[in-house]
């Protein structure tokens, strides 16, 4: 007698799996594919261009990164030099000279490249005709459980070394065709993250300020010049020196701590633009010293290149003789304060950086 199970409930896997007698073949999940563009500038010069989460060169390298798979189907590797100086050729991995290897096979060959993490990721291929044999060939990615064709590129001259970038996510299969020539060949694999946002910040002031001044302020401007929107909370702090006293800090859509920061928001702000300014007023010390820096910094905004994310204003504080002197004088026969007093004989002066009222 067959064993009838009844659930009240949506099944789960393990519960597939037991109703099947056996282990559950899941497929892979759908990939997709962007192309990009293409690089003939760079050639074998990639570090700091390329492979910022990892790379793959023949017979020399294998440095994928953690979220990614990768596995060659139907080729052998080659090297044609490891001894040098042709931009062509890769720089080693190593970080000492360089080489020039590849993949090939005759008429092709697969490479299953599975990004696990769920997300996408830049992929770069480095295609290198270094004995100029006037090859051509076909780079198609499909997706790993459909095999339907998500993109394709033929390439040829690439005798001076050619990058194919792609943004890709999920299990794809890549597959290179020769269509002339001895052979297919990759001479590289090189693994980076999307391009995202990339805040900056500026600060300024006007003109110099003054020991004893009430209310300076400083301007702080937040830009993307990125080329994706940001993502999250954007927030900015402000480092004031020693000498300059915080009365006061807002932005029109900024949440900002009185009197100094921090300041906050999370709208988005798209490639290219910049959030209103940020306003901070300050008071200067009496003894306050003849220079000082102001430093801003912004985080946040889902950004990963933080090295332009702090902005250093320097700001001269004028001392009383380089200040504006204002003389303040009345007649002796006279009670009334004038601060221009011309024509005037016989009188009290007093010199101050400021008008008498």
């Amino acid at each position: 007698m067959d064993e009838v199970r009844v659930y009240n409930r949506a099944l789960s896997g393990s519960d597939v799996i037991a109703l099947g007698g056996g282990a559950l073949n899941v497929p892979p999940p759908a990939g997709s594919a962007s192309f990009v563009a293409t690089d003939t500038s760079t050639q074998g010069n990639w570090t700091g261009m390329y492979g910022q989460n990892g790379y793959i060169i023949p017979n020399d390298s294998n440095n994928s990164p953690s979220y990614a798979t990768v596995n060659f189907s139907g080729a052998n590797s080659y090297t044609w030099t490891t001894s040098t100086s042709d931009p062509r050729a890769l720089l080693a991995g190593s970080g000492n000279g360089r080489i020039a290897s590849a993949y090939y096979a005759t008429s092709g060959f697969t490479i299953d490249v599975n990004f696990t993490d769920g997300l996408e990721h830049r992929l770069a291929l480095y295609c290198l005709d270094w004995d100029n044999t006037q090859r051509s060939e076909t780079i198609s990615i499909l997706d790993a459980g459909t095999e339907a064709v998500l993109d394709r590129r033929t390439i040829s001259n690439f005798s001076a070394g050619e990058y194919l970038v792609w943004n890709i996510l999920g299990n794809v299969l890549i597959t290179v065709t020769s269509t002339a020539g001895p052979n297919a060949v990759v001479s590289g694999l090189f693994f980076d993250p999307l391009p995202g946002p990339d805040l900056t910040i500026k600060k300024t002031h006007t003109g110099n300020f003054t020991p004893g001044d009430i209310g300076d302020t400083y301007t702080i401007t937040v830009s993307n010049s990125g080329s994706n929107p940001t993502t999250g909370s954007v927030m900015v702090t402000d480092t004031l020196p020693q000498g300059l006293t915080a009365t006061g800090i807002t932005g029109v859509g900024w949440a900002c701590t009185a009197p100094f920061g921090p300041c906050s928001r999370s709208d988005v702000l798209g490639p290219g633009a910049s959030y209103n300014p940020i306003t901070l007023t300050v008071n200067v010390a009496s003894n306050a010293p003849s220079s000082v820096t102001n430093t801003a910094t912004v985080s946040g905004g889902g950004e990963s290149d933080s090295s332009n994310n702090t902005a250093s204003d320097q700001t001269t504080i004028a001392t009383q003789s380089n200040a504006k002197t204002f003389v303040t004088g009345y007649a002796l026969d006279s009670p009334v304060l004038r601060n221009n007093f011309s024509g005037w004989v016989g009188m009290e002066l007093t010199v101050a950086p400021i008008p008498l009222q």
